[in-house]
């Protein structure tokens, strides 16, 4: 046969051979697309119902969730709520639609159509329960129950459904299984046929397939291998080209996969950075799936659950920190039940407080999600709180010893950093300020009380605290410079009224020589010229001494009215310290409503502000005790202004018995006036000696009457201004030049005095330089130096001028704590030399800590004997 006969035949065959695979594949078509066309609509008919039973459930949802938001009473989350319902029935409903419209086994369709009534009934339900939550709660709930029902009717013939969808998917899969097999066979016989055929056209066909191939078929396989097993760098090459070969084709997908596999490492990179950086983090972090089983722990949680591993053994038998991923979250809680509610439904952080032994944790517990937001697991945070909350009792003690009258307790600032060591300070220095302003205005309240008006309120104050310093002082000042007139004025009424006395008492020894020589005259007229001569300069004394008596009488009069004056000026003054005192309330009254809003303020800010609440209440209490105080100081003023008025009485008294007495002198000078007169009618007739012997007797006798009462009218004015003087001399005044020699030498002492608050600060930042140099941080620290006592500007006062405290029993408990401060740091040092600093972080929050709050409470002790001294 001619090779071109032979060509022909093998066309023929060729042919034929075409025609049988053609039909052998078109049987095998016709067949696995009808079955696979029953297949696909079942297949989406099962996703129709797979769909439905999604709406099903989330309807439910829908429901209760409106029942919830029905009672919150949130219309905006009900609108929500109520559009959602509306979506997922329109969806439900058009999944079963759709579903009927579809070629269905007869069973099957025969379900779908018996389920649409109880469809109708479970979306008719569902859109009564919405309208009744929108109009009222109370018709929610009551509508839930037949609901529910309503659900639990659908429930069942949904899942036969989905069941008998399932069956019949199954079924296909059988017959396309057998189907395939029997195409299978007869495909084989006409491949094999074919392959006969083919073998003729072998030659022909190299050409082309290395044409396809782009290579030899070994080296193409052999590069398919090599790049199957991950050597994506086996070189490929082409020829000038080729673009459409299979060995290009690899040689693109090589080129993919590079890509690919470069995308996916630096992926896997990112990844482990994250994780990385969540094992690394400081705070702890948990990780389970959705089944709350731990799937992730990183180091600082392990950490953490082993520095609790005691007390949680307590519960959990045999738990070792170490092996936390693997165990379920439930078996942390007594009843999981309500944790597994929380968790299940969250949507946002929750927060919560734990404390397990000595410790305190906040937890933050978060939702994770996928990509399409599909909740996968549990995230929850442990943050050590301790610390935090051990200030927070440290404060609440100091504010409970500040309400019970204690001022002296302080906050510790040792171990204390950033805002809680600012806050602490700014609360220590507040304590402070109050206690010394009190102090200082109840030493002086207290002095005033007892008289002593030479007190002062010293110090540099500001705001409030310097308005009632400046008002205090004024008020001393004044009533001082009020004291100090009413002692002059009594000073000036006693000098006058001794000098009324001594002139009284000239005029009485006159009247009587007087009288002497009336008898003198009756024997013997020769005396008469000359005792009418001595009669008249008596009587010329008598005159000037009576005008000398008036013009004294007179200035005591208008000394008094000065007194007068005076102590209606302290009466004002005691007003105004009243005005004081009424300010002090307003204060206190203040106070108490600053403390008030701002209890209100944390009550507002719930959980967050109870530490605040807590203080504004103590507060409240702090201002409730300043009145009080107020109150009693009011109290010491009133004594005041009741012995100040005493001393007007008695002033009052002294200006009526200084009128009387300017009446009387008034009165003796009118009489001289007489007896000079008489004298005078002597001298010009001595026929009228007789009778004007008897006036002068008569007038001799009244003289004598009128001299006897204003002596004792000047030493009962006398006594009166001696009463006066006592009761004045109660009162201590200030002494301006004392007080200036007291400032000198101050201001000369103070430049020698030891700060001792610069050494407390001094002391406190050891701690800082301890926990430096065990971080690494910081100078190097010299042992021996460090051990020393007598280094620091402390120690050398303690061991020089500080020796003059020697017998006190606050410089030897100093001498002491200090001693043994430097030695216990000393030992901190020594630890870090050694290497050993898990040993030296235990001597700082042990050991020293307790030796530096010693320390700074024998420097305060020492603070106060020294300034007492």
């Amino acid at each position: 046969m001619q090779f071109k006969h032979k060509l022909w035949l093998l066309g023929v065959a060729g042919v034929i051979a075409s025609m049988l695979s053609a039909a052998v594949g078109i049987y095998g078509e016709t067949t696995l697309g009808t079955i696979a066309a029953r297949q696909q609509a079942n297949t989406q008919a099962l996703q129709q119902q797979m769909q439905a039973d999604m709406m099903h459930d989330a309807l439910r949802g829908d429901a209760l969730q409106i029942v919830q938001v029905a009672r919150a009473g949130d219309t905006t989350a009900m609108a929500s709520v109520t559009t959602d319902l509306a979506e997922h029935a329109e969806v439900f409903t058009a999944a079963m639609r759709s579903n009927q419209t579809r070629e269905l086994p007869d069973r099957v369709a025969q379900q779908v159509q018996a389920l649409l009534p109880a469809l109708d009934a479970y979306l008719a339900q569902a859109r009564s329960l919405a309208s009744a939550a929108q109009a009222d709660p109370a018709l929610a709930e009551a509508s839930l129950a037949p609901f529910q029902q309503a659900y639990a009717d659908l429930e069942e013939p949904m899942g036969r459904i989905s069941e008998a969808l399932l069956a019949e998917e199954q079924r296909l899969g059988v017959e396309t299984s057998a189907t395939g097999r029997q195409v299978f066979w007869i495909s084989i016989v006409g491949q094999v046929l074919i392959s006969i055929a083919l073998l003729m056209t072998t030659a022909m066909l190299v050409r082309v397939l290395m044409r396809q191939l782009g290579g030899d078929p070994g080296l193409v396989a052999h590069i398919a291998r090599r790049i199957a097993g991950g050597d994506l760098n086996v070189p490929v090459a082409l020829q000038p080209g080729d673009t459409r070969s299979q060995l290009a084709s690899i040689h693109r997908m090589q080129e993919g996969l590079r890509d690919h596999l470069a995308k996916e490492r630096a992926i896997a990179e990112l990844n482990e950075s994250i994780r990385n950086a969540l094992d690394n983090a400081s705070t702890g972090v948990m990780i389970a799936d959705k089944g709350r089983t731990v799937i992730f722990a990183n180091k600082a949680m392990r950490a953490t659950l082993a520095s609790v591993a005691e007390d949680i053994r307590r519960r959990i038998t045999g738990f070792d920190p170490e092996q936390i991923v693997g165990m379920n979250m439930d078996q942390f809680h007594h009843s999981p039940e309500r944790q597994i509610a929380v968790i299940e439904q969250l949507d946002k952080p929750h927060y919560a407080t734990v404390s397990l032994g000595r410790f305190t944790f906040a937890l933050v517990t978060t939702a994770v999600f996928d990509g399409q937001h599909q909740r996968i697991g549990t995230s929850v945070e442990w943050r050590d709180r301790t610390y935090e909350a051990e200030i927070e009792a440290e404060v609440e003690e100091l504010v409970t010893r500040a309400t019970a009258g204690d001022l002296s307790h302080r906050l510790t600032l040792t171990d204390k950093v950033g805002f809680f060591r600012r806050h602490s300070g700014h609360l220590n220095e507040l304590l402070d300020r109050t206690e010394e302003g009190l102090d200082a205005i109840e030493q002086v309240m207290a002095a005033l009380a007892k008289g002593d008006l030479s007190r002062r309120v010293d110090g540099n104050y500001q705001g409030t605290f310097g308005r009632l310093q400046a008002a205090a002082n004024t008020s001393c000042e004044q009533i001082g410079a009020m004291v100090s007139r009413i002692i002059a004025a009594a000073q000036s009424i006693n000098t006058a009224a001794a000098e009324i006395a001594q002139g009284n008492a000239d005029l009485s020894t006159r009247t009587e020589q007087q009288s002497a020589a009336l008898e003198e005259t009756a024997s013997s007229m020769e005396e008469l010229t000359a005792t009418v001569r001595q009669n008249a300069e008596n009587a010329r004394s008598a005159n000037q001494l009576a005008s000398g008596a008036s013009e004294v009488a007179v200035r005591g009069g208008e000394a008094v009215e000065g007194v007068v004056a005076v102590m209606s000026e302290i009466d004002q003054s005691s007003r105004r310290m009243g005005d004081i005192i009424a300010v002090i309330d307003g204060i206190a009254f203040q106070t108490n409503i600053l403390a008030l809003n701002a209890a209100v303020e944390a009550a507002r800010a719930g959980d967050a502000g109870r530490g605040f609440a807590v203080v504004a209440s103590e507060v409240r209490s702090l201002a409730q005790r300043s009145g009080q105080a107020a109150k009693e100081i009011r109290e010491l003023i009133q004594s005041s202004v009741a012995r100040t008025v005493d001393g007007g009485k008695r002033v009052r008294q002294a200006g009526e018995t200084m009128r009387e007495i300017v009446t009387s002198v008034r009165r003796v000078t009118d009489i001289m006036g007489e007896i000079s007169a008489a004298s005078a009618e002597q001298s010009g007739g001595i026929e009228q000696v007789n009778q004007t012997i008897t006036h002068m007797d008569e007038t001799t006798q009244q003289n004598a009457a009128l001299v006897e009462e204003a002596t004792a009218s000047a030493r009962s004015l006398e006594e009166l201004a001696g009463g006066l003087m006592r009761e004045v001399s109660a009162f201590t005044l200030f002494d301006s030049s004392k007080k200036t020699q007291a400032k000198r030498t101050t201001t000369n002492q103070a430049d020698e005095e030891i700060d001792f608050d610069k050494m407390v600060a001094a002391h406190l930042a050891w701690r800082d330089r301890l926990q430096s140099y065990v971080e690494g941080r910081g100078d190097k620290l010299d042992h021996a130096l460090v051990c020393r006592d007598d280094a620091c500007a402390l120690g050398k006062w303690i061991h020089g001028p500080g020796k003059s405290f020697v017998r006190e029993r606050e410089y030897d408990q100093l001498l002491d704590q200090h001693a043994q401060f430097h030695l216990c740091a000393g030992e901190v040092v020594k630890a870090v030399d050694d290497g050993k600093k898990e040993l030296a972080e235990h001597l700082i929050l042990g050991k020293y800590r307790h030796q530096a709050n010693q320390t700074v409470s024998a420097i305060r002790m020492m603070r106060e004997r020294y300034h007492r001294a």
